[in-house]
């Protein structure tokens, strides 16, 4: 059948309905992002992370050097900031703040993506990142 209009909160629209009588409306009409599934989550933080902890670990240690990270946490702050950068923020007086990036609001292509770069910069350094179905069958 034709397309419908399903607003998510029936109340809140109808309120503003009302309250633009007589008035120019613009309406927007946005498909729904899909965020990073928590089968993506589960992989990133125990696949992705895990293995390239392990693998820059060992590379560490055979070097003579101690490991440039101890957690998967450190890990992730530091693949957040190489693979998607800070967003820098202005304050009245002109201070700049950077602001951590977050991938919890990456869509599932986005954070498909970001898994690639990390993989793919892993692969660079010697270490193996399994696909999502080798850590399944594993």
């Amino acid at each position: 059948g034709p397309p419908r209009l399903v607003p998510i909160d029936v109340g809140l629209w109808l309120a503003e309905l009302k309250r633009a009588i007589g008035s120019e409306l613009r309406v927007a009409f946005m498909r729904p992002r899909q965020r990073r599934s928590l089968c993506q989550n589960s992989y990133y933080w125990s696949g992705v992370l895990g293995s390239v902890l392990e693998g820059l670990r060992a590379n560490d240690l055979e070097r003579g050097f101690e490991p440039a990270f101890k957690t998967k946490e450190d890990l992730h702050a530091a693949m957040k900031y190489r693979f998607i950068g800070v967003s820098v923020r202005r304050l009245f007086d002109g201070e700049t703040i950077d602001v951590p990036p977050t991938t919890t609001k990456l869509t599932v292509k986005q954070f498909h993506d970001y898994v690639e770069l990390i993989s793919a910069w892993a692969a660079h350094k010697g270490i193996y990142v399994p696909a999502p179905d080798e850590r399944i069958a594993a």
